[in-house]
């Protein structure tokens, strides 16, 4: 998947520490006096290696070997000259780069493909169990329990209590992982399948739905699996805010 570029948790903390040593500076008598938290140096040094390769994107690892790649951090430490000039550097580096874009779209393209079949399968199977409706979009909905408040429309907020997963099970998100109570959502914004069974929902309601790809985030997501198929189970608590 894209990578979203953050400060690591070793640049974070060089960070800090500067910050740190910057505001002593003025304080110098007081900070010698102080006592100095005290850390092996293996421990930081592999929690730097293991930062440093956490970088890389899991599909990508196979492309570089890690014993160079130790010689090379080495040798910089050292202060040593790199064995090639900063021109071929700049050469290989765009090579290397065109190399794992290529490499990206062919692993994007596979798990677009796997996800796809995954999600197909699930919702082949799941549309033949009792009480499952499905749209004539293709949005599957089943009525766990049925309220009698008044249907939500597509431009209303409402206030749910909802878990979504993928077909494998894994939670990706729910109104408890962001507080305490139901979260409070626009339907504006939100993707199509999910204000389409929300708005089949009088209040106090509860319903599981299972939402294709077409009806989510598609084959190009930028932060989410592409061809995703997903299930929400979720309960209408209110309208408006």
């Amino acid at each position: 998947m894209k990578q979203v570029l953050r400060p690591t948790l070793v640049a974070a903390a060089l960070i800090a520490a500067l910050g740190v040593a910057g505001a002593g500076f003025a304080q110098s008598k007081q900070a010698s006096q102080a006592a100095q938290p005290q850390v092996d140096k293996n421990k930081a040094s592999y929690v730097v290696g293991v930062e440093l390769a956490s970088q890389f994107p899991v599909w990508a690892r196979d492309m570089v070997d890690p014993n160079t790649v130790g010689q090379a951090v080495t040798a910089t430490l050292k202060g040593q000259k790199p064995p090639m000039s900063q021109e071929e550097a700049q050469q290989v580096a765009q090579a290397f780069g065109e190399q794992m874009q290529a490499k990206f779209q062919q692993f994007y393209a596979k798990l677009a493909a796997q996800n796809k079949q995954e999600g197909d399968a699930y919702q082949a199977k799941n549309k033949t169990l009792a009480g499952v409706k499905t749209t004539s979009d293709g949005l599957q909905y089943q009525v766990i329990s049925q309220g009698n408040g008044p249907k939500p429309t597509a431009s209303d907020t409402v206030q749910i209590n909802y878990t979504g997963s993928f077909v494998n099970g894994t939670v990706f998100d729910s109104s408890a992982s962001h507080g305490s109570g139901p979260a409070t959502i626009p339907l504006s914004q939100v993707v199509p399948g999910f204000r389409e069974g929300l708005t089949l929902m009088p209040v106090g309601s509860h319903y599981k739905f299972v939402i294709p790809p077409d009806l989510a985030y598609g084959s190009q997501p930028k932060n989410f699996p592409p061809n995703a198929t997903l299930i929400f189970d979720v309960t209408l608590v209110k309208i408006g805010k």
